[in-house]
C-alpha cells in the first residue's frame, strides 16, 4: 500500500470538485504525460507542454504567477 504524496491529494481534489460541480474534462499528469520533456527549463518545458496538447489558454494561479514571465508566452497569447 503506497501513501499518497501532496501532489496525489491535491489531484484527487480537484477531481472531487470537478465531479461535484459537474465539470467534464480529461486530466493528464505532466510528470507522465510529459515525462520526455523534463530535462527543459520551466518555461521552455511549459511552453513545449502547452504546443503539443494545442491548448488555446493557459491560466495561471496567483501563487504561480512569479514562475513564468508573461511577455515570454504574450506572443502566443496563452497565459493568463
Amino acid at each position: 500500500f503506497d501513501k499518497p504524496t501532496i501532489s496525489d491529494l491535491a489531484i484527487d481534489s480537484i477531481r472531487f470538485i470537478s465531479d461535484l460541480i459537474n465539470i467534464s474534462t480529461v486530466f493528464k499528469t505532466s510528470s507522465i504525460s510529459h515525462s520526455d520533456n523534463r530535462g527543459l527549463m520551466s518555461s521552455n518545458r511549459l511552453y513545449s507542454i502547452l504546443k503539443r496538447e494545442k491548448t488555446s489558454m493557459y491560466i495561471n494561479s496567483i501563487g504561480g504567477q512569479e514562475l513564468y514571465c508573461k511577455n515570454e508566452f504574450k506572443h502566443i497569447n496563452l497565459l493568463m
